[in-house]
């Protein structure tokens, strides 16, 4: 796994290579190491009706950012990922967008339990309205609010700077809310750190999961 530690890539994104590289791994030590070993993994991923096609390809992605690397060093003399395709996907839409009674509801939630519970609130407003993603979420930081402008800087995927993006109205009254909490201020008696922190034992005051939060979208309304 220490293939991995030369490769210019984020530490989160290197621990999610070395979390997808095991099924390779295991597959090699059940079978002889060969030119078509490479081949031979993409078509025992193809025979397996647990994974779908995008999770088929991002074992295959990771075992071919492996081997190219270890061709790379010298290691492999070849590179036996040479003319293998990935798996190809179905480009529409895996998700219908949300009806206008769902709309309605979340819309009706947020406005019901805005005093109740102003994380959960600010966290769906969020995500609805800003629709960023639930790894850009986790990563947001009181600091990266822009209170008199009304925006937001998020760090997107794959970028090193962040895009500044205009807050919607119900986003803005959301996290004003929210922000009355006051929770782990700092000198100037300001919310500091992690915006949504973790309030389960093993990550407590770290910051939440994608895990956690799909457990409070799952549950929270």
């Amino acid at each position: 796994y220490e293939v991995f530690d030369t490769l210019d890539v984020s530490e989160a994104t290197r621990a999610d290579y070395i979390a997808r590289l095991t099924p390779f791994i295991s597959f090699v030590e059940n079978n002889q190491f060969n030119l078509n070993t490479f081949l031979d993994f993409k078509r025992e991923l193809r025979s397996r009706e647990d994974l779908s096609a995008s999770s088929k390809n991002k074992y295959l992605v990771v075992a071919r950012i492996f081997l190219k690397e270890l061709n790379r060093r010298g290691i492999l003399p070849v590179d036996i990922t040479h003319n293998i395709r990935n798996f190809r996907l179905d480009k529409r839409h895996k998700l219908n967008g949300l009806n206008d009674r769902e709309v309605e509801s979340l819309e009706w939630w947020c406005q019901a339990h805005s005093v109740e519970k102003p994380r959960e609130v600010a966290i769906m407003c969020i995500l609805f309205y800003q629709g960023i993603r639930e790894g850009e979420l986790c990563k947001l930081n009181w600091e990266d609010v822009l209170w008199r402008s009304n925006q937001i800087l998020i760090k997107g995927k794959g970028r090193d700077d962040k895009e500044t993006v205009l807050l919607h109205p119900v986003s803005v009254k959301a996290l004003k809310q929210y922000y009355r909490v006051r929770q782990y201020l700092d000198e100037d008696n300001r919310p500091r750190g992690a915006m949504f922190r973790s309030r389960s034992v093993p990550s407590k005051q770290g910051r939440i999961t994608t895990r956690g939060l799909r457990h409070i979208v799952k549950t929270g309304f």
